[in-house]
């Protein structure tokens, strides 16, 4: 069966940073997840269009998104699903045992590969179809150049404010996602609405997200990208299993307590993952150094086995202001909202046969 969803790209420009949670500038994620996209989108429409933004109900039940991930021009790379039956090509069959380890490093497929793997299909893989041991495609790499981002190391310093002991400075290392040319980020969008809903309500909002950049790093002018619909908006079909007991989680989740009574936890593959942070409202300085309440999700990637389409929730994640000086409680007059309920795909389970001794 084939499902069509709108593809929404991001040509980043400059580096890009998206922080893990923990208070560390080290490491970055390689996905930008879906709830936080949502909440971007949300923060630059309500800063467009003021009183006139649909309420926060309205607008996150309008549609549903993927995490966003990376691309290299027309190539779409994909999670590789947990349950995915990867066999090596032209490998003695003495030397698989030494793949296991390449196996683990296989992070994203391109969608001919993913849609294989959604139908419990075996994919596969050769070296020459394998780039930096994490990407893999149908087509072979021509050349190392077809990467959608390198990693870039720099080292930093932060000022203290107050010198203690003659302390004046701390370095810290800072890592940045390099985009190549004709790369970036994209993510699925799933609605019932046509393109003139897009074009009122998501459109202007990217590209005022362009223009400010997204990430940890964009007050320093990275990760922007120039939003054009004509050329970074188009529809793609996945092929996906008419029917299936399992589903695969294409952004964070998190269940409704009705749901998850309906869920075969053993046969279910899933990771968790803390959600929170500071607020991030560059309208209103007063709210900015505010930490949000902090939410549990399941990660991006995760299998559930259900018989019915997983059901999320949305979240009002403003923090207590009952302790709070009054400026700060004048400052957030508004809710704080995180949407757990991305696109789920079928995916049909691998049956591996097992040998009897």
């Amino acid at each position: 069966m084939k499902r069509a969803f709108y593809c929404i790209k991001l040509p980043i420009q400059g580096g890009l940073h998206l922080g893990n949670g923990v208070d560390s500038f080290e490491r970055s994620q390689d996905l930008w997840q879906s709830d936080a996209i949502k909440s971007a989108l949300y923060a630059s429409l309500n800063y467009l269009c003021g009183i006139e933004t649909p309420s926060g109900t309205e607008f996150f039940s309008s549609f549903k998104i993927s995490s966003a991930f990376p691309y290299s021009e027309n190539r779409l790379f994909f999670p590789i699903p947990r349950f995915a039956d990867v066999q090596w090509a032209d490998v003695p069959e003495v030397e698989r045992i030494k793949y296991r380890k390449k196996r683990k490093k296989l992070q994203w497929i391109d969608q001919d590969l993913f849609e294989q793997t959604l139908h419990a299909r075996p994919i596969h893989i050769s070296e020459s179809k394998l780039l930096k041991g994490s990407y893999a495609s149908v087509n072979a790499f021509r050349m190392e150049a077809e990467l959608p981002f390198a990693e870039e190391l720099m080292e930093r310093v932060t000022l203290s404010r107050t010198p203690v002991e003659g302390k004046l400075s701390t370095p810290f290392y800072f890592r940045k996602l390099r985009f190549g040319r004709n790369c970036g980020l994209f993510f699925l969008l799933e609605t019932q609405f046509d393109q003139t809903w897009l074009e009122r309500y998501v459109f202007p909002a990217l590209r005022l997200l362009g223009d400010e950049g997204i990430g940890s790093d964009r007050s320093a002018g990275g990760a922007w990208f120039d939003f054009n619909p004509k050329d970074h908006c188009n529809t793609i079909h996945l092929d996906v299993p008419d029917s299936s007991l399992f589903w695969m989680g294409m952004g964070n989740f998190a269940p409704t307590l009705d749901y998850w009574d309906k869920v075969d936890e053993k046969l279910s593959s899933w990771l968790w993952e803390k959600r929170g942070g500071y607020i991030a409202s560059p309208s209103n300085p007063q709210a900015m150094n505010l930490r949000k309440k902090s939410v549990y999700m399941l990660k991006t990637g995760s299998i559930l086995a259900s018989s019915i389409v997983p059901e999320g929730r949305l979240f009002d994640l403003s923090p207590n202001l009952e302790h709070l000086p009054e400026e700060k409680k004048s400052a957030l007059n508004h809710p704080i909202w995180r949407d757990a309920a991305p696109i789920f795909l079928p995916i049909k389970p691998v049956v591996r046969q097992t040998i009897q001794r």
